[in-house]
């Protein structure tokens, strides 16, 4: 089973959730990062891929120079991690790297993380508000509202599609498309077709994953979830 060890910063006493398959977990050593225990079989290959990918995270850090890491330590630092508690996690550059890495990972064809660059951080993201409409011949996904800034990025990831809603604890991601922030929509069902091999039909839920990040700096602003519903008729 794949580990990492983690340290917290003195502010910080207790992280808790999962990234890209991970899962943050106290132990006697202090907190690590495993193998989320995944329903079925735990050699399937969507898991092997994940700890494949985590491995070469990891293997990826070790290689960085020291200026890199401490990029990296510097954007953990001034853009803590997104969490569902009242104030973000801080962790080290190392696992900031690594879960983001784990989070932009696409199950088809290849994805690498992408150097921090040497330029200036950036703060006030536009903000997301996700829907999806029917427009000949896909299923789009509007981004409101649109932002003309192309420096921002935001990584998708969808469960399969629902007839009944489940919880987000109930579903598996697979991450989709990296997108700008505008108006126009994104070819959901296309991407859909091609991470799962599934159509979308009228009125079944997804739950779709949003990571806005920043283009040239790396940060990552957010990390939400949203359950959404295609139209009720395709016309």
């Amino acid at each position: 089973m794949v580990m990492a060890k983690i340290k917290l910063g003195a502010l910080v006493s207790d992280v808790r959730g999962s990234i890209g398959g991970m899962c943050f977990q106290g132990s006697s050593n202090g907190l690590i990062l495993k193998t989320k225990k995944m329903r079925g079989k735990t050699n399937s290959v969507g898991g092997n891929r994940s700890r494949l990918y985590f491995s070469y995270l990891s293997n990826t850090w070790a290689s960085m120079s020291v200026a890199d890491k401490a990029r990296w330590d510097e954007i953990a630092q001034v853009t803590p991690w997104p969490s569902n508690k009242p104030s973000a996690a801080k962790i080290s550059g190392r696992m900031y790297f690594i879960s983001r890495g784990m989070l932009a990972y696409k199950r088809w064809g290849s994805q690498y993380p992408v150097p921090a660059s040497t330029g200036p951080l950036f703060f006030d993201p536009p903000s997301v508000n996700p829907s999806l409409y029917y427009e000949a011949p896909y299923v789009m996904l509007r981004l409101n509202p649109g932002d003309s800034d192309t420096r921002y990025r935001i990584f998708i990831a969808s469960s399969l599609p629902m007839s009944r809603a489940k919880t987000v604890n109930q579903v598996y991601f697979s991450q989709l498309v990296t997108s700008l922030v505008f108006t126009g929509g994104t070819f959901f069902s296309y991407f859909l077709n091609l991470a799962y091999n599934v159509q979308i039909q009228p009125s079944q839920f997804v739950w779709v994953r949003f990571m806005l990040t920043h283009r040239d700096s790396q940060q990552v602003y957010s990390l939400r979830y949203y359950l959404l519903q295609s139209p009720s008729t395709y016309s």
